[in-house]
């Protein structure tokens, strides 16, 4: 089924990669708060457009953005949940759909995208094409703490048609994948080292667990400590062959790659192996020594054990 694929993860690891180049590491550590949905006050006496000002306000203050006015309309908008006007200087002006939007966790939802997206465009965060950019603001408002405001939005649904039928619909919102939004929430929560678990309702719960399996797949490569032993023995016998090719077997590129298998090995003065930080996506060069060494990302910070 569609929203349990994961065919945007490269996008969405270009897209961690440039908040680290352009926000740094210690910006990013400074969203070590998550906004969860028990934080907002919700009233049942609070017309849309109160709350729509009331949950903007505190997702932009999340981001330390000062807004003006909110201005909210309500309409049925083809194809999307809501749009904002990102050319209207300080003030935050939106539309939501109406026909998408009927609840108060998807207007949460909504607006951690949209009020990501504004605070994107102030910060001159961006890619040259429309659906990137969508990814981009998906993945931000995830990775710097709006995450569980997002997928608690997510639920499969059931409804009872008549005795012998059973129609069953999922509703999320964003441009990626639900599993996707895990394995973004699954990333944050290995670096600031917290679980989002308690925050998550049960579907969006199983989307977390989906996309924290596929994380730590990419753990279990070579040259990290934790790889399995076929892909332990694979490496091992690809580090022999690549040290067995001298600068002259491959004068134009000295690079043997293995990215398939999560790695490349390169030779200059020495053999090196080269392999993508699971964190930022950085790359790595490390000496292929017969040792365990600990390396440090210097893009993340984050630290490996690594077998090379």
């Amino acid at each position: 089924m569609a929203h349990y694929g994961f065919s945007h993860l490269d996008s969405i690891n270009a897209s961690i990669r440039m908040l680290y180049r352009k926000l740094g590491n210690s910006r990013i550590m400074s969203f070590n708060r998550d906004l969860n949905n028990p934080a907002f006050q919700i009233s049942s006496s609070q017309n849309q457009s109160n709350q729509v000002e009331s949950f903007a306000r505190a997702i932009a203050e999340h981001y330390r953005m000062s807004i003006g006015r909110v201005v909210a309309s309500f309409k049925d908008i083809p194809n999307k949940a809501a749009h904002v006007d990102l050319s209207a200087s300080s003030d935050f002006v939106v539309e939501v759909n109406t026909q998408a939007v009927q609840h108060s966790d998807d207007l949460l939802a909504v607006l951690a995208h949209e009020v990501t997206h504004t605070y994107l465009h102030r910060t001159g965060l961006h890619f040259s094409e429309t659906m990137e950019n969508e990814i981009l603001t998906d993945t931000a408002a995830t990775y710097l703490g709006l995450g569980n405001l997002i997928l608690n939005a997510y639920c499969e649904q059931k409804k009872r048609i008549d005795r012998n039928t059973t129609e069953f619909g999922t509703k999320w919102f964003g441009y990626l994948t639900p599993v996707e939004f895990g394995y973004i929430l699954a990333k944050r929560a290995k670096k600031f080292n917290c679980n989002p678990v308690p925050h998550l309702k049960r579907d969006a719960s199983y989307a977390f667990y989906a996309g924290l399996a596929v994380l730590q797949t990419e753990y279990r490569f070579p040259p990290f400590n934790g790889a399995t032993r076929p892909a332990r023995l694979r490496y091992l016998w690809n580090r022999r062959r690549a040290g067995n090719k001298s600068i002259a077997d491959r004068p134009s590129d000295p690079l043997l790659s293995y990215y398939d298998q999560g790695y490349a090995f390169e030779m200059h003065d020495q053999l090196s192996v080269i392999f993508k930080c699971p964190s930022c996506s950085q790359r790595l060069r490390i000496p292929a020594f017969r040792r365990l060494i600990s390396v440090r990302c210097p893009k993340c910070e984050c630290t490996y054990e690594c077998a090379t």
